[in-house]
């Protein structure tokens, strides 16, 4: 999986860095959508019955500095304003000090690639395919273009860790 594991919607001190570029309701609107995926895995865990060894785990982030601490209370204050409920303590639960960390419940843990591979067992049928171990070198409206040929599709999900036309852009600075 290449992957934290984390199931959340705290992620990192972002909210406060969203209000200052680009206002108070977009960081609402952000934390909102990762809310509602958030909300999503457990539920799609569930209904597919998908053994991924998915449980409750909360999210935190810890600051060991006062600048850091300082930090971590303006992403309270953010968080507060959007409607996320982090709660700012000095207890990480971790076997060292730290000055600030944020702690957010109702998050999960769970095994990414047994989660991925039990939902795309969901989709053959009714038209629906999954393609593996094929590296789509193009693509458009109508399919992918790979080495073996062209896949023709109403719909293409691109789901990757970045987005294939985006790789290097690291567009999350």
């Amino acid at each position: 999986g290449s992957s934290t594991a984390n199931v959340t919607a705290q992620h990192a001190l972002f909210l406060s860095r969203i209000e200052d570029r680009h206002g108070r309701d977009a960081a609402r609107r952000y934390a909102k959508a990762n809310q509602a995926g958030v909300a999503l895995i457990p539920e799609l865990v569930a209904r597919h019955g998908i053994a991924c060894a998915f449980e409750p785990a909360p999210a935190a982030v810890y600051a060991s500095t006062d600048d850091g601490a300082e930090r971590m209370r303006a992403e309270a204050e953010a968080a507060r304003r959007a409607g996320l409920p982090m709660e700012l303590t000095t207890d990480a639960g971790l076997p060292s000090p730290v000055t600030a960390a944020l702690r957010l419940d109702g998050q999960y843990q769970f095994h990414p690639v047994h989660f991925v591979t039990g939902l795309a067992a969901t989709i053959p049928g009714d038209g629906g395919h999954v393609f593996e171990q094929t590296r789509a070198l193009a693509w458009d409206d109508t399919g992918v273009e790979t080495a073996q040929g062209k896949i023709r599709a109403g719909r293409v999900i691109m789901a990757t860790h970045l987005p294939l036309d985006q790789v290097g852009q690291f567009y999350a600075h």
